[in-house]
């Protein structure tokens, strides 16, 4: 019996070493490998795009493929095929130029070939069409497309104009780096054209192209400030004529000058006031009027944004006069707060307006000698 125990006690053992040799020759599996980043496709311009410079045979590559793309956004239609095109196509233009791969050479005849195949061609296109080919060269971000910009600022449709006022927005920087000319002719040419807009997107996209500050461009300031303020005494004429287009975007370019007040000097500061007391007493008497109490739970989406345009409009003009007339006491306005505190029922509201109102109507004729009255305006329909 013993015997036999032993066997069985040498059997297992001899099993149990055997597992463990098998175990350590046995190589374990490996780990299964890390999912690798799919490599980008080469593109169609991939023969040129790494190239330290391009004759004029490879040139005319970057031209064709640039010109194909370009006839497919201009040929596209309100069917879903050629929709679908056009946005293939703008998304390949920016595919291309923007490939980590690409030598400053290919830019530089991208670019340039981008501009003389657009430049010719934005002009007599479609509204989308047009307004996507400046958008795709604003994209881009190059100085080159600069004159294309100030060109198109005179285009007849507000999409187009806006898109090229946010292509020299984008340029601040490389304007004010290139020296000469560049911001001033940018900045002189926005100038012009706020003048002359007529549309809200329009205006504020002009007004964010002259915020030279907000890129931290050291531009002529009083050049800079000159232009915003030339642009509120325009539109200020039309405020006062009570024959505004594109009313509210005044606010944007309120809070910009009001930024730039050290480079005005005294008699820009009091055009100032009375182009932003124009602004004031055409906004309030709109206000009071009815959008005071326009309901954010009963009243359609456009009559809520025209209330806050309004109040956004009145609140800034308020900010402005308060930064150059500085009231104190008794005699500070404050429409800001007139405004928004409910009061006992709608028409203590309207008189606390009004009350308001009339401090500033006060104060503005002793300081310019001009007349400020809250005038009723009919409700809007």
């Amino acid at each position: 019996m013993k015997v036999l125990f032993r066997s069985l006690l040498s059997i297992a053992a001899a099993l149990a070493w055997s597992a463990a040799a098998q175990a350590q020759d046995t190589p374990a599996e490996p780990a299964p490998a890390a999912p690798q980043a799919e490599k980008p496709q080469a593109g169609e311009l991939a023969s040129v795009q790494t190239l330290p410079s391009l004759n004029e045979e490879q040139r005319g590559v970057v031209r064709k493929f640039v010109g194909d793309r370009t006839t497919a956004i201009v040929n596209q239609t309100a069917e879903a095929d050629k929709i679908t095109a056009a946005a293939k196509a703008v998304s390949e233009l920016r595919t291309e130029y923007g490939r980590s791969s690409a030598s400053q050479a290919f830019r530089e005849a991208y670019v340039a070939m981008c501009l003389e195949v657009i430049g010719p061609v934005y002009k007599s296109a479609k509204l989308t069409p047009a307004t996507q080919l400046v958008s795709f060269l604003a994209s881009l971000n190059e100085l080159p497309a600069s004159k294309l910009f100030i060109e198109a600022l005179g285009d007849e449709r507000p999409a187009v104009r806006a898109a090229a006022a946010s292509g020299l927005r984008g340029l601040r920087q490389k304007l004010v780096a290139a020296g000469g000319s560049a911001a001033n002719d940018a900045i002189d040419a926005l100038r012009d054209a706020g003048k002359r807009e007529t549309s809200a997107a329009g205006l504020q996209s002009i007004y964010a192209a002259l915020n030279y500050g907000e890129a931290g461009a050291a531009a002529d300031a009083k050049r800079n400030a000159s232009a915003v303020l030339e642009i509120l005494d325009a539109r200020s004429e039309q405020y006062a004529s009570k024959q505004v287009r594109g009313a509210g975007a005044e606010t944007v370019g309120l809070a910009l000058l009001r930024t730039m007040q050290a480079s005005l000097s005294d008699a820009e500061k009091d055009r100032l006031i009375v182009s932003t007391a124009r602004m004031l007493f055409y906004s309030l008497p709109r206000y009071a009027g009815d959008l005071m109490n326009v309901n954010d739970k009963l009243d359609s989406p456009l009559r809520i944004v025209e209330r806050n345009q309004i109040e956004g409009m009145i609140d800034e003009c308020e900010r402005v006069l308060k930064s150059l007339m500085k009231p104190s006491g008794d005699e500070e306005p404050n429409l800001s707060r007139a405004i928004r505190e409910p009061g006992k029922d709608a028409g203590e509201r309207a008189v606390n307006i009004r009350n308001e109102a009339g401090k500033w109507s006060k104060l503005l004729q002793a300081k310019t000698s001009q007349k400020f009255e809250f005038e009723e305006a009919p409700a809007t329909p």
